[in-house]
């Protein structure tokens, strides 16, 4: 019997020390590194994986999104450090950032809201104490004064409103300029009429949309499936 509960104990030690082996890997490896106003971004890579995103398409957006308005950003915003207090180190743990930001409705296309109302908006991001902007968004930070088309659905956890679409998706899009409109059509053109060679006159007419512009920290996260349809759909004059 005690040579049973021996070897019992001897699994369930592997097994423990197997996932904290683990867990340690992930922390260390899986992440991403990006540089953002002269800031390192540090950002789980799963954050830039679209697999792990409910939002892949327009259809999906524009359904799961409780309110779809033009608004301006008011402040640049407050942040919050999320963390625990570690007994056997006797501090506190910060293990995630969340960032306030307040909206002005400048126009509505859907929900329960007026223009002139004030929207409280946060995002998964924050500066850290290395001054390092950690982010579990793939949206770049909100600045003051940028007008944006946001997608946006309650945040249970703060009662709040998110425009990552609670997992990461892509909730809040650049009011369309004269040179993003001709660069989307013509790509639109493109992936449509697929001309000779066309893959390659597509990657350079790509090159055109600047992540800047979209808010997005990589040019994979610019979705210009779902910006063609948003500028077929919303009139923003």
């Amino acid at each position: 019997m005690k040579r049973i509960i021996t070897c019992l104990l001897l699994i369930c030690g592997l097994l423990l020390n197997a996932c904290v082996v683990n867990e340690t890997e992930f922390t260390m490896t899986e992440t991403k590194k990006l540089t953002y106003n002269g800031m390192n971004v540090v950002m789980p890579s799963d954050e830039l994986n679209d697999s792990y995103t409910r939002i892949k398409d327009y259809e999906t957006l524009e359904q799961y999104s409780e309110i779809i308005v033009i608004g301006k950003i008011l402040s640049d915003g407050s942040q919050e450090n999320l963390s625990f207090y570690d007994y056997d180190l006797q501090k506190d743990i910060v293990y995630g950032y969340i960032s306030y930001n307040q909206i002005e409705v400048l126009k509505v296309f859907k929900g329960d809201v007026a223009v002139g109302d004030k929207l409280n908006i946060c995002q998964d991001y924050g500066v850290t104490a290395n001054d390092e902007l950690y982010s579990q968004s793939k949206l770049t930070p909100m600045e003051k004064d940028d007008e944006w088309l946001f997608f946006l659905e309650l945040d249970l956890r703060h009662e709040d409103y998110t425009c990552s679409a609670n997992d990461f998706g892509f909730g809040r899009y650049p009011i369309p300029t004269a040179e993003i409109e001709e660069t989307v059509d013509k790509l639109e053109e493109l992936s449509t009429k697929k001309p000779k060679n066309w893959q390659k006159e597509y990657k350079k007419e790509q090159k055109n949309l600047k992540t800047e512009d979209f808010g997005v920290f990589s040019e994979e996260n610019i979705k210009i499936d779902i910006y063609s349809k948003i500028l077929d759909n919303y009139d923003f004059s």
